[in-house]
Parts: C-alpha cells; sequence; structure tokens
C-alpha cells in the first residue's frame, strides 16, 4: 500500500514539474485577471502603432478610456467618442485567452514586468498572437505586441497608461 502511494506521489509531482495543462490554465488566469485590471480600470489611455510587415510603413492608434466613453483617433486626426468596449474574456462561450506561457521577465522603463505569450480569439479578427507585458507590482497589462490572421501582413504593439488625471479630448459637437 505504501508503495502504491510513493508512486502516486511521485507520478503527480512529475506531471506538476512537466508542465502539465493545469500550469497552462494557471498562467491562462494570470493573463485574464490583467486583462480584468484593464477592463475595471476607471481611466488608462491606449496607444498603438499598426505596422505593415512588407512596407514597413505604420499608423498610429490613440484610445483614452474614461468611465463609460472611449475617445478615439488615428494618427493625429479629429477625436471620435463612443461607448467604451471592455476586452472580452469570452468569445461564442469559449474562453478568448488561450495556450499560455510565461516568456521571461523585462524591466520597461522603471517598472518590472512578467512578459507572457498567448492566443486571443475575437469576434471579429479570428486568432492573435499575442505577447503581453504585465507590472509585476499592479498585475496591469503596460504593453502588447500582437498579429493578427486576418491580416497577416501587419503587427500591432499597444503601450498603457493608467492615470486618473488624465485630460479628456475635445470631440466636435461635444
Amino acid at each position: 500500500m505504501m508503495d502504491m502511494i510513493i508512486r502516486v506521489v511521485a507520478i503527480t509531482l512529475a506531471v506538476l514539474a512537466s508542465g502539465s495543462a493545469r500550469a497552462d490554465t494557471d498562467v491562462c488566469q494570470t493573463i485574464r485577471d490583467a486583462i480584468a485590471k484593464l477592463n475595471a480600470a476607471n481611466q488608462f489611455q491606449q496607444k498603438g502603432i499598426i505596422t505593415y510587415i512588407d512596407t514597413g510603413k505604420s499608423y498610429s492608434l490613440d484610445y483614452l478610456v474614461s468611465g463609460d466613453k472611449e475617445y478615439s483617433r488615428k494618427d493625429s486626426g479629429s477625436w471620435k467618442v463612443g461607448v467604451r468596449q471592455a476586452v472580452p474574456l469570452i468569445v461564442d462561450g469559449k474562453p478568448a485567452v488561450y495556450e499560455c506561457s510565461r516568456a521571461g521577465t523585462e524591466r520597461l522603463g522603471d517598472v518590472s514586468t512578467v512578459i507572457y505569450t498567448y492566443k486571443r480569439l475575437t469576434p471579429d479578427h479570428g486568432v492573435r498572437d499575442v505577447r503581453i507585458w504585465v507590472d509585476e507590482s499592479t498585475e496591469k497589462p503596460l504593453q502588447t505586441d500582437m498579429s493578427f490572421e486576418t491580416a497577416s501582413d501587419r503587427r500591432a504593439r499597444f503601450t498603457f497608461s493608467y492615470n486618473p488625471q488624465a485630460a479628456l479630448p475635445m470631440v466636435d459637437g461635444q
């Protein structure tokens, strides 16, 4: 009987040490938690650069989220305002974040981050390969790099800043 218990414990430890599906799920939960913190933030700014791989040309996107509003603009164009869109964690009943792994650590400026990679299912863009930098102390996303399955000719990098004092942009007709 004791031999059986020792074997079960040894097998369990070997599975845990080998990076089992449970470990993958835990990493995915860490990423989901970081996205949930982004979704819960009352105000944040998201700046992005979309680059066409073949030509190197790019354009910028700027978002400022405040309460239930989302201000956006392309390049230095006019600001538009709409309803805030949360980053979905479930799409068509499936987890939007899957195939997760920890990719290391890095400093972004003076902030220590943990880097993760994962696949993101989106309702309108299919699947994205994402690399995310999460602040070790606040556990909020600070940066993402991603590719698009439906637009393989471009890549995107977004940075996030959380500043409740950011000035809201002027919008035509507001």
